[in-house]
C-alpha cells in the first residue's frame, strides 16, 4: 500500500511573519484611501439613480392602425431606444395605442399585449423583441396498472391493452405493468386481452387510480365434455432479449426434492451442468462457478447449494422470475466471465395475501405476504428450515451418502464394513431466511429493502475404538453463512426516463474445524486445525436510461464497490498455538459503462457498449467493449451475433479439506494473483414454427488469469503432502447448443445438445501442454416432458453425458527421501483417461385440490422419484495404497 503525503505550501503574507519590523501606516494614508472609497461610492450611486430615472421617463404615443415597425422607429427617435428584433416577427401586425405610460415598461406590456410578442429590457436604452413561447400542450392523462392471472394469481406478461376508439395499445411489460397515455372523452373504455385467456372490457376510471385487471383462462367447450388446457411455460425466451426466464410457479412439477429448485431447473438447459449430483456448483458453457454472477434482488451470493450442494440456498416462493444470461451481457453488468444469474423477487403486486406453508422430506418451507398502508406498501418474509436432522429419515441418510462419497466420512463407512470398531455420527442442519419490504407511494416511485440469511453445518464425530490402549476422537465441523443486504431505488417520471439505484452488502464465510482427542494414561491429549474464509464486498450502483426516440435507447451508469477477503490456518496442541498463516486481500473497484440500444425497424436490433473498470488494488485500468446484432430476414427466423469482453477480480482457490467437501475459498486480485480476463463470441439462430421452436448457439471463450493451486490433505493414506504453486493459466472453450422445444396443447417438451471442448494450460503442468478440464463433457443430451391434466401435473426428464476426464495411475513407486512416506502413487498425463457415461432418469408428479368452500386456498401434493432405473454413476476415482503383510511391498 502506498502512502501519499500531501505537501502543503505556506501561505503567502503581505509581510514576513517573524523577525522583520511591521509596517505602519501613516494617518495621511489611511485618509487617501477613505476619500478614494468615498468617491467610488457616489459614482456607482450616480450610475444607479441615473438607470432608475431611465426606467422611469413617462412615454406618450398615440397611433392607429399604424405598423408596428412605424411605431417601434418613432419610439427610438423619441426616446433614444434601439429595438432589436427579427424583421419577420413584425410582418402584418398594425396597432392602434393611446399610450400614457409612466415607464418605458409599462409602455412596452401595454402595446404587446395583444401581439406574440415579448421584450427584455437590457440595460438603460436596448430592448430585444422575440417570439412569445406556445403554452405547453394539455398533458395526455396516463392511464397504468397490472394484469394477472386469475388462477396462479401472477403477472401476465405480454398482455394487450388496447382503445377501441383511438386505435391505440400497448402490451405488458414482464412484471404484467402497462402504461397507456389516452385522452378521455366521457364514458370510454379500454380492452385487455391475452392469447388463452378471455378478453375484458374495463371502464376507465380517474388517472390518479393505479387499477388491477385479471383474466381467467379460456375455457373451450364441446358439448357436454370441458376442456380446460392449462398454462405451463417453466422456461421462455423473451423475444428481442438475450436471456432465458425462469418462474419457479412453472417448474413445480419438475423432478425434484420436493419443492421448485431454481438451480436444478437451469441444468435442464444445454451448455448448463452441475457438479456431482447436486446445484452447489454450475458449470455454463465451459466456466467454473466462481465465474457466474448470482444476485438475490441485487445482493451478490457466494453461498450456492444447502446440504453442501444437493439443491439451491434460494426461496422458490420468494422468487418471481430469474433471468439467466449464458452470454452477451450487456454493459451494465461487469464482475465475472461466464454467466449471470438475476433474481427478481416478490411481490409484484401489494394488493393481496398470500401465505404458503410446505414440508418435504428435508425441511418445511413458509412464506408470508401483508400488504400495508392502504396497499402502497408490502411486507414478505420467507424462512426454510431442515428438521431431519432431529429425526434422520431413510432418505436424509441415503442423500447424505450421495452427497459425501468422498473425503474420510466414505473412508470410515468402509472400514467400519470391513469390521473397523468405529462409532460414527453426522449431523447436516440449514436453514434460509428472506425478508422484502416494497413501498410505492406512488407511480413514479419504488422503494425495496432485502434482507437474506443462508447458513449450512456439519458435525461429523468419529471414535476409533480399534485399538485397547486408548480411544479416538475426533470432530470435523464445516460451518457455511451468507448474509446479505439490498435497498433499491426504482425512479419513473415519464415514459422516456427511468433510473434505478442499489445499495448493497454481502458478507460471506466459510470455517473447517478438525479437533482430536485422545486420552492417554497421564493427560488427555487434545490437538485443533481449522480454515477460515471471510468475503465482504460493499456496492453502490447507479442506472439511467432515456428512450428519446421510439427505437433508440441510451444506457449509463456506474458502480463503486469494495471488496475484503482473507484466509486464515491456525494450529494448535492442549490450548497452545502451533502455527498461524494469515493472507489478507483487499481491493477497491470502480466501473462505468454506457450503451447504445437501436431498433432499426423490424429486422435490425443494435447493442452497442462500453464498460470500464479500474481496480484500485494493482491500480490498473480495463476496457470491455460489448457488442450485440439481431436480424430477423424472415418474422420466424432471427440471426443473432454477439461479442465481448469481460474481467474478474475474485476467484477460487480449490483447498480439499479431509471431507471431500465445502465451498472453495475465495481471494481477490492483489499483486500476486492477476485479473481474470474473458473474451468470447456467440453465433446464434433462433427459428420460431408455431408448436416448435428451435435455438442453436455456437460460442467460443478464452479465459486467462485462472488460478491453480490444490493442496492434497490426506494424512490417513500416508500420502505425501503436495502444494501446487499459485499460477496463471487459461482455458479455451468451444461448443456448440440446440434448444428444440415442442407444445401440443397441455402437453410440452424440450431438446437439449450439448457439443463442447474445454482445455486448460499452465505452465509448470503437464509441461504446458494444454489437457482436458476436469468438468469437460464432449456430448450433453438433456430430454424433459411436461404434461398438465386438469389438477394433476407429470413431468419426466432424462439426461446423458459423456464421462469426465480423470487422472490415471501409473505405478507405486519407493520414494527415495527417507524423511518422507515410503511409497507414493506416480500419475499418468492429467486428465487423460475418461469416466464412463452417465445417465439418469427422474420422474415426478403432483395434485392440486382446493381447500374449503370458496377455494380461496389450495393445497398441493407431489412425488417425485430420483434416478428411476437406479443407475451407478461413477462420478471420480481415487486410488489407495495397499500395504501386504510382506515388509517392502506396496
Amino acid at each position: 500500500m502506498k502512502e501519499h503525503v500531501k505537501q502543503t505550501a505556506e501561505p503567502l503574507l503581505p509581510f514576513p511573519p517573524e523577525g522583520r519590523k511591521q509596517a505602519r501606516y501613516a494617518p495621511g494614508r489611511r485618509l487617501h484611501t477613505c476619500i478614494k472609497y468615498l468617491l467610488l461610492c457616489i459614482c456607482l450611486g450616480t450610475w444607479g439613480v441615473q438607470q432608475l430615472y431611465a426606467q422611469q421617463v413617462p412615454i406618450r404615443l398615440r397611433c392607429s392602425h399604424q405598423p408596428l415597425r412605424s411605431i417601434l422607429d418613432t419610439l427610438e427617435q423619441r426616446y433614444q431606444l434601439v429595438f432589436a428584433y427579427d424583421e419577420q416577427l413584425l410582418d402584418g401586425i398594425e396597432l392602434t395605442a393611446d399610450l400614457h405610460a409612466t415607464s418605458l415598461r409599462q409602455a412596452l406590456t401595454s402595446l404587446l399585449k395583444d401581439t406574440n410578442l415579448e421584450f427584455e429590457i437590457v440595460g438603460r436604452e436596448y430592448i430585444i423583441l422575440k417570439a412569445r413561447p406556445a403554452p405547453p400542450p394539455p398533458a395526455v392523462p396516463v392511464y397504468s396498472g397490472t394484469v394477472w392471472d386469475s388462477l396462479s394469481q401472477q403477472p401476465l406478461a405480454y398482455a394487450q391493452v388496447f382503445h377501441p376508439r383511438l386505435k391505440q395499445g400497448t402490451l405488458t411489460d414482464e412484471s404484467g405493468h402497462f402504461q397507456l397515455p389516452l385522452p378521455l372523452q366521457g364514458q370510454d373504455s379500454i380492452w385487455v386481452s391475452h392469447i388463452g385467456y378471455e378478453r375484458k372490457s374495463l371502464l376507465l376510471k380517474p388517472i390518479s387510480q393505479t387499477v388491477t385487471v385479471t383474466l381467467r383462462p379460456r375455457l373451450h367447450t364441446l358439448e357436454d365434455v370441458m376442456i380446460a388446457a392449462k398454462k405451463i411455460t417453466p422456461i421462455s425466451i423473451p423475444s428481442g432479449q438475450n436471456y432465458i426466464s425462469v418462474r419457479p410457479n412453472d417448474i413445480e412439477a419438475f423432478p425434484g426434492l420436493g419443492e421448485p429448485d431454481l438451480l436444478r431447473g437451469l441444468q435442464l438447459l444445454p451448455g448448463v451442468s452441475g457438479q456431482d449430483e447436486g446445484t452447489g456448483g454450475l458449470h455454463v458453457r465451459g466456466g467454473t462457478p466462481d465465474q457466474n454472477l448470482v444476485l438475490w434482488d441485487g445482493i451478490p451470493v457466494f453461498h450456492r447449494g444447502h446440504f453442501f450442494g444437493a439443491f439451491s440456498p434460494f426461496n422458490p416462493q420468494a422468487v418471481q422470475d430469474l433471468n439467466f444470461y449464458a452470454g452477451g451481457l450487456s454493459a451494465q453488468y461487469g464482475g465475472r466471465v461466464a454467466s449471470l444469474m438475476e433474481m427478481k423477487l416478490k411481490p409484484d403486486s401489494i394488493d393481496r395475501f398470500r401465505f404458503h406453508a410446505g414440508i418435504n422430506l428435508l425441511h418445511t418451507n413458509l412464506y408470508t405476504q401483508l400488504p400495508m398502508f392502504r396497499k402502497k406498501a408490502a411486507l414478505i418474509v420467507g424462512l426454510r428450515s431442515s428438521y431431519a436432522d432431529l429425526a434422520p429419515s431413510s432418505f436424509y441418510k441415503k442423500w447424505f451418502d450421495v452427497i459425501f462419497q468422498q473425503g474420510k466420512i466414505q473412508q470410515a463407512k468402509e472400514g467400519k464394513q470391513r469390521g473397523a470398531d468405529f462409532v460414527l455420527s453426522p449431523l447436516v442442519a440449514f436453514s434460509d431466511f428472506n425478508l422484502r419490504w416494497l413501498l410505492r407511494p406512488s407511480s413514479k416511485h419504488e422503494l425495496a429493502l432485502s434482507l437474506y440469511s443462508a447458513s449450512d453445518q456439519l458435525d461429523y464425530y468419529l471414535s476409533d475404538l480399534s485399538t485397547h490402549q486408548f480411544t479416538l476422537n475426533t470432530l470435523d465441523k464445516i460451518n457455511q453463512s451468507n448474509v446479505g443486504m439490498s435497498l433499491n431505488w426504482w425512479h419513473h417520471p415519464h415514459r422516456q426516463y427511468r433510473s434505478h439505484t442499489t445499495l448493497a452488502l454481502s458478507s460471506y464465510q466459510h470455517q473447517y474445524l478438525y479437533e482430536m482427542e485422545v486420552p492417554l494414561p497421564d493427560f488427555m491429549y487434545h490437538a485443533t486445525y481449522s480454515q477460515t474464509n471471510n468475503l465482504q464486498e460493499l456496492s453502490i450502483k447507479n442506472r439511467h436510461e432515456w428512450e428519446f426516440v421510439p427505437g433508440h435507447r441510451l444506457l449509463m451508469g456506474g458502480e463503486v464497490a469494495y471488496g475484503f477477503a482473507d484466509l486464515v490456518n491456525r494450529s494448535a496442541e492442549n490450548d497452545s498455538l502451533q502455527n498461524e498463516e494469515t493472507s489478507t486481500f483487499n481491493s477497491p473497484w470502480l466501473a462505468t459503462y454506457a450503451e447504445y440500444d437501436f431498433q432499426a425497424g423490424r429486422k435490425f436490433h443494435i447493442r452497442a457498449g462500453l464498460r470500464h473498470l479500474y481496480f484500485g488494488s494493482i491500480d490498473s485500468s480495463f476496457l470491455e467493449p460489448r457488442l450485440a446484432i439481431d436480424y430477423r430476414p424472415h418474422p420466424r427466423l432471427q440471426l443473432r451475433v454477439a461479442w465481448g469482453h469481460y474481467h474478474q477480480s475474485l476467484s477460487q482457490v480449490v483447498f480439499h479439506n479431509p471431507l471431500g467437501v465445502g465451498e472453495a475459498f475465495w481471494v481477490l486480485t492483489d499483486q500476486e494473483k492477476v485479473v481474470v480476463n474473458s473474451r468470447q463470441w456467440n453465433l446464434g439462430l433462433d427459428l420460431n414454427m408455431g408448436h416448435t421452436q428451435l435455438k442453436v448457439d455456437a460460442y467460443h471463450r478464452r479465459v486467462t488469469g485462472l488460478l491453480s493451486f490444490t493442496l492434497a490433505y490426506d494424512r490417513e493414506l500416508d500420502q505425501p503432502t503436495r502444494e501446487l504453486p499459485l499460477e496463471p493459466g487459461e482455458s479455451r472453450v468451444e461448443g456448440v447448443e440446440l434448444l428444440l422445444r415442442q407444445q401440443w396443447g397441455a402437453y410440452r417438451q424440450w431438446l437439449g445438445y450439448t457439443l463442447s471442448r474445454v482445455r486448460y494450460r499452465f505452465r509448470r503442468i503437464n509441461e504446458g501442454r494444454p489437457f482436458f478440464a476436469p468438468h469437460d463433457q464432449r456430448h450433453s443430451i438433456k430430454w424433459t416432458h411436461l404434461l398438465a391434466l386438469g389438477d394433476w401435473e407429470f413431468a419426466a426428464s432424462w439426461m446423458l453425458h459423456t464421462g469426465r476426464p480423470y487422472t490415471r495411475a501409473k505405478a507405486v513407486v519407493q520414494n527415495e527421501n527417507p524423511n518422507e512416506v515410503p511409497f507414493y502413487i506416480e500419475l499418468d498425463h492429467p486428465n487423460g483417461a475418461r469416466l464412463p457415461a452417465y445417465h439418469r432418469l427422474d420422474v415426478a408428479g403432483s395434485y392440486t385440490f382446493p381447500l374449503g368452500r370458496r377455494q380461496k386456498w389450495r393445497g398441493k401434493a407431489g412425488l417425485s422419484v430420483y434416478n428411476l432405473y437406479n443407475r451407478a454413476n461413477v462420478q471420480g476415482k481415487r486410488y489407495l495404497i495397499d500395504f501386504p503383510q510382506s515388509a517392502g511391498q506396496a
